[in-house]
């Protein structure tokens, strides 16, 4: 469930480059970039550490690293040596790292953890037993003062170090001294891992039962979430959920996923157990988690399903989402999942999944998988749920790649309808954070227009994904890159720069712009009824809007909150009603700051209403 260190290169180059929108990042930068990519795609780790390499050690420091992001080039740096086999290498790298994490975090931070285990295990690997012991020896203080000495977590790491001291053991000859207390040592390994396997074994039983007293309770602090999914993964045999399909291409299959969403968690939040911390294992009370996957018997068997689940609804919505590049199955049910609770979707949740690597390094590979039969199978998967389902009103979200499948899909979809028979299918049509060539997009959109209600796009100038994506794809801008915004007749672009978080900016949609996301799937509210957004014009006349998070430009945003949700509860005419209200309520008990709250509601109900 955690990304590989070695990964992390894509992230830090294209978060690293220091360079405004009209400056060209230089040659041998790119060059580095799409050979490590492709290196890594074809499992050349020499060319992979080699590229690592050069990027690291570039004298004029063209990337600006900060001190936290030469750490993780590091790391990267140190990971691609070792798969390399460059072990004496290797061992440099991870003692630079380890030195630059003291003195960016301090000598008793636990991000030290993780690289003294692999130095310690590449010193052991070339013999050098001390060394090895004293590396991992740091390893278990600062995971016992991070983790507390009864955390079954330690297991592992008591049990490591245990092999590096009979290793030693093994090894000591004449001295008796050491041996004595190499022996000492082992016992209080021996003890300790027996104390805690007990500990561990009493933990797992209260769990059991933890989870039988809790299962089917309205209070428990997770809630199950069902996705009815469409996916070209090969299945690979396992039973394991997260490990049930693969990243190979197959045949279309249809199916029922369950995900654990805990409820204590921020909006757009993803939250997944973290190795390093006590929270090794999944918690339902804290974590994502895939329970169940149930590939369903046949079309009608798929269709039956999600028709009840659309039956017991009240809106009889259905929301499809296509996930984008470095998404293996699981991420993408995750993601499902978050928007099937954050929008509250009044009917069922659809996702369809196409054999992504699940990989940064791997975009090439990725966007290949964009061919005809991949792109038929959601047009079929679209159709089922249009068709067979009964959902009356159809939101449909692709993210990044996604876009992609989308596209040529609906323009399947269009081919098999008269001109003269065109009318919306779907109510909201998502296009978030688009990996499509910016021209093709506003071509495309123009002439698909007619086939939703409203066309939406989510774009962001700080999307460094689609940076780099540009650099791969030979510097032609993309669809969701606000740097050039792409507008169209018939589609509203909302650029989301101002609001954007730190890391790659890529899920804006799900996270910063959610309330403006909702607004449109709740309420189907064009853009001028949407008051967090600014109206602009480009110099080139196309217009579009912008989210800011300047509140003295906007209405308040928990207010717009407020007010959307309300919406959505009661009619319009009632929510006026309810609010009007609160605030004589909240006068006549003299609670100004109640009163104030409603009244800033007040303004946007009646902007809806007109």
């Amino acid at each position: 469930m955690n990304m590989k260190s070695w990964h992390k290169l894509l992230i830090v180059a294209c978060t690293a480059i220091g360079l405004g929108a009209d400056q060209a990042a230089p040659s041998e930068l790119i060059t580095d970039i799409k050979s490590y990519a492709a290196a890594v795609d074809a499992g050349d780790w020499n060319r992979a550490a080699a590229a690592a390499r050069r990027l690291l050690e570039d004298p004029v420091d063209t990337l600006h690293l900060s001190a936290a992001e030469r750490i993780e080039m590091l790391s990267v740096a140190a990971e691609a040596a070792e798969r390399a086999g460059q072990v004496a290498n290797a061992i440099v790298l991870y003692q630079r790292l380890i030195t630059e994490t003291e003195a960016h975090d301090g000598s008793t931070s636990y991000s030290l953890v993780a690289p003294l285990s692999k130095l310690a295990d590449l010193l052991a690997g070339q013999g050098r037993l001390d060394d090895a012991a004293s590396a991992y020896d740091r390893v278990v203080a600062l995971s016992e003062a991070e983790l507390g000495i009864d955390n079954p977590a330690l297991l592992s790491i008591y049990k490591t170090r245990r092999t590096i001291d009979r290793k030693r053991l093994a090894t000591e000859i004449g001295n008796a001294d050491r041996i004595k207390i190499l022996q000492g040592r082992l016992a209080d390994h021996d003890f300790k891992i027996e104390t805690l396997d007990v500990i561990a074994k009493k933990r797992a039983a209260a769990s059991a039962d933890t989870t039988a007293r809790t299962r089917g309770v309205n209070d428990a602090p997770f809630q199950l979430v069902t996705i009815h999914y469409g996916t070209n993964r090969k299945p690979t045999g396992r039973p394991e959920p997260e490990q049930f399909y693969s990243d190979q291409r197959g045949p279309l299959v249809l199916g029922i996923a369950t995900v654990s969403v805990p409820k204590l968690r921020a909006i757009g939040e993803i939250p997944l157990p973290n190795m390093w911390r006590s929270d090794l294992r999944p918690n339902a009370a804290k974590h994502f988690i895939l329970t169940k996957i149930n590939p369903s018997a046949s079309v009608d068997a798929f269709a039956t399903s999600a028709r009840a689940q659309i039956d017991k609804s009240q809106r009889r919505e259905a929301l499809v989402f296509i996930h984008g590049y470095n998404s293996d199955f699981q991420k993408s049910v995750f993601r499902a999942g978050q928007l099937a609770v954050d929008l509250d979707i009044d009917g069922a949740v659809f996702m369809y999944s196409w054999p992504s690597k699940g990989s940064l390094a791997c975009y090439v590979a990725d966007g290949a998988q964009v061919i005809r039969p991949m792109v038929r199978s959601l047009q079929e998967f679209l159709n089922i749920v249009l068709q067979k389902t009964g959902a009356e009103r159809v939101h449909v979200v692709a993210h990044s790649m996604g876009n992609r499948y989308l596209l040529d899909a609906l323009e399947l979809m269009a081919r098999e309808v008269p001109v003269n028979a065109h009318k919306p299918v779907f109510q909201q049509m998502v296009f978030a954070a688009p990996d499509v060539d910016a021209d093709d997009f506003a071509e495309r959109v123009k002439e698909l227009g007619w086939i939703a209600q409203r066309m939406t796009l989510y774009a962001s100038s700080k999307d460094r994904a689609l940076y780099l994506s540009s650099i791969v794809n030979g510097g032609y801008r993309r669809a969701g890159d606000a740097a050039a915004l792409v507008t169209a007749p018939g589609l509203d672009t909302v650029d989301t720069t101002e609001v954007g978080g730190e890391g790659l900016g890529h899920s804006d949609f799900a996270d910063r712009a959610l309330d403006d996301f909702r607004a449109i799937v709740w309420l189907s509210l064009k853009p001028q009824s949407r008051c967090v957004l600014i109206n602009k014009k480009q110099p080139t006349g196309g217009i579009y809007w912008q989210l800011t998070g300047d509140e003295t430009k906007t209405c308040p945003y928990n207010a717009f909150r407020s007010a959307i949700t309300l919406l959505r509860e009661l009619s319009p005419s009632n929510a006026l009603e309810y609010v009007r209200e609160k605030i004589e309520a909240a006068h006549k008990a003299k609670k100004e700051a109640d009163a104030a709250r409603y009244t800033a509601i007040l303004p946007i109900l009646d902007a809806v209403n007109r």
